[in-house]
């Protein structure tokens, strides 16, 4: 009848519930979301078999991914009896599954287009002196230009294949103590210029923080995409942008605590858990930094 007769703790963090909802039908005290996206499934694979599985909760705005299994009770009538339902929380191991598959990508994407960047660089250099001088006025014009094309996007070709090289392998951290708040106030003065219409505001940065040991280039590299991504959702019609930073010393936990701000159109619920994907973007590339 789907009627609940138990509820563990787990039960009660992850959908919701609480011990009142005992006695009760499921689809009464569950979220009707979670009623269509876990709920549903399960009754319908429940009624003929065991179920097991993986649910996305991310498309109905659930920042959530859970590991089901369910077991329906029978007698030796064939006759049912309840179901027995086991959720785990998988989130981070879903989420470190797609890191892990996205660099087993960046390696092999970057093992097959380096390959032959070299021969075809030479290549045309060695069209450009051996033929360059059989061309007259604008064919020569064009002809070396053509090669100059061809020889530059080589180049960035291979700068696109160094990036997904260093992603498909963790780099080497070199960590000093470093002055975080300074730090912070270098990234963002990276922006000062070509955003007259955004205000940058660093007034909430502590500045008695202590030192922290971290790498300055790799961190510079972090506070400067955060930045970018804040100027990024802020509409090109809006009057007047604001990205705020804030951090200080969380001293009960002794942890320092940064925020990036913005008056921007910020992330849809449901896309909140794919931000740290690699190359995930919802951009509609103003800033000119990646």
């Amino acid at each position: 009848d789907d009627v609940i007769t138990s509820v563990n703790p787990a039960a009660e963090r992850l959908l919701g519930l609480n011990q009142d909802s005992v006695g009760q039908r499921i689809d009464s005290v569950l979220e009707p979301r979670l009623v269509e996206a876990l709920w549903k499934p399960i009754k319908e694979r429940v009624e003929f078999s065991n179920f097991s599985g993986e649910i996305d909760l991310s498309e109905v705005g659930i920042n959530l991914t859970l590991l089901a299994d369910a077991t329906r009770f029978v007698d030796e009538n064939s006759e049912g009896h309840g179901v027995v339902i086991v959720i785990d929380d998988a989130s981070e191991q879903v989420k470190v599954q797609r890191v892990a598959a996205w660099r087993e990508v960046a390696r092999r994407i970057a093992h097959e287009i380096k390959n032959p960047l070299t021969p075809i660089k030479i290549s045309a250099q060695r069209l450009l002196r051996k033929f360059g001088d059989q061309f007259t006025g604008n064919d020569h014009q064009i002809f070396e230009s053509c090669i100059q094309t061809i020889v530059s996007e080589v180049d960035a070709l291979r700068d696109l294949v160094n990036e997904f090289s260093k992603f498909s392998r963790l780099p080497s951290i070199r960590t000093r103590p470093e002055d975080l708040a300074e730090l912070l106030r270098q990234a963002l003065n990276l922006f000062n210029v070509g955003y007259e219409n955004i205000e940058f505001n660093t007034e909430e940065i502590q500045r008695d923080m202590p030192l922290v040991p971290l790498d300055r280039e790799q961190m510079l590299r972090v506070f400067t995409n955060v930045i970018t991504n804040a100027i990024a959702s802020i509409p090109e019609e809006r009057t007047k942008g604001s990205v705020a930073i804030k951090a200080g010393l969380l001293d009960d936990v002794n942890v320092i605590r940064i925020e990036v701000a913005d008056n921007g159109t910020g992330i849809p619920e449901q896309l909140k858990q794919r931000v740290l994907e690699p190359y995930f973007s919802t951009k509609n590339h103003r800033a000119s930094r990646e």
